[in-house]
């Protein structure tokens, strides 16, 4: 079972029932899927502002997924990270850089729509060609 961290596009995308919902949905059935305390925000406040329920979108979360927590050690190793992606891709945000970190601690891989992340080899990229280890 692949450990995945599903990013918040994969959370909207199903959350809103996307056109690719149906690929998020599957990962949720069927691998051990985390998400980030950062990423958990992050939806919280888009659906907030959206003007729907946040707390269906926080109950559907953490009812599909185990929250990643943050310690000392991470919120230090994640700043290094974010410093040094950012000197590459200036757009690259603190959100981007907690999911690459978790998904390294954990030895996990990303599920995004994220571009970011394209050239990520922790990243699976949702789109209509899932690779097959989401098959």
């Amino acid at each position: 079972m692949t450990k995945t961290i599903l990013d918040a596009s994969g959370w909207i995308e199903y959350l809103r029932g996307g056109f690719l919902a149906d690929k998020v949905e599957k990962v949720l059935d069927e691998e051990e899927c985390y998400t980030s305390l950062v990423t958990l925000a992050e939806i919280t406040s888009k659906v907030k502002r959206k003007g729907y329920d946040p707390h269906v979108a926080f109950r559907v979360i953490t009812t599909h997924s185990n929250i990643l927590p943050l310690t000392l050690e991470d919120a230090f190793q994640l700043g290094i990270l974010h410093a040094e992606e950012r000197m590459k891709k200036p757009s690259f945000g603190f959100g981007d850089a907690t999911l690459l970190a978790m998904a390294r601690k954990i030895g996990g891989k990303i599920l995004t729509k994220d571009a970011h992340f394209k050239d990520k080899k922790e990243a699976i990229m949702l789109n209509k060609d899932i690779p097959s280890v989401f098959n």
